[in-house]
């Protein structure tokens, strides 16, 4: 579960990258068609807009994306800690040993 989380939490991370480079390209576009005058002033103040609401990302989905990955190392953890390391090599064997007479 906390792989996914971290999965997910990755996933929105690229999702708002993705975002936030299209709402750089639009603005960028929007600024040089108001300079040639072509476009309504209300198209750039949207994508003015749209790219100042949208940050560097979410600090929430950056919180998440964290808290998910400490998640992974704890679960990790324990089962690294679930896993028992003899002192010397060696291998180990059964022996049949004689059921008891009744």
């Amino acid at each position: 579960m906390a792989r996914a989380q971290s999965t997910l939490g990755h996933g929105g991370a690229e999702e708002i990258r993705v975002r936030s480079r299209r709402l750089i390209q639009e603005l960028q576009r929007q600024t040089d068609l108001q300079k040639n005058r072509v476009a309504p002033v209300s198209d750039y103040d949207h994508a003015f807009c749209g790219r100042r609401a949208s940050g560097r990302g979410s600090p929430s989905n950056r919180a998440d994306v964290a808290v998910a990955e400490n998640n992974v190392a704890v679960w990790q953890q324990q089962f690294d800690d679930t896993v028992i390391h003899a002192p010397f090599a060696g291998i180990v064997t059964s022996e049949e040993r004689p059921k008891p007479a009744r």
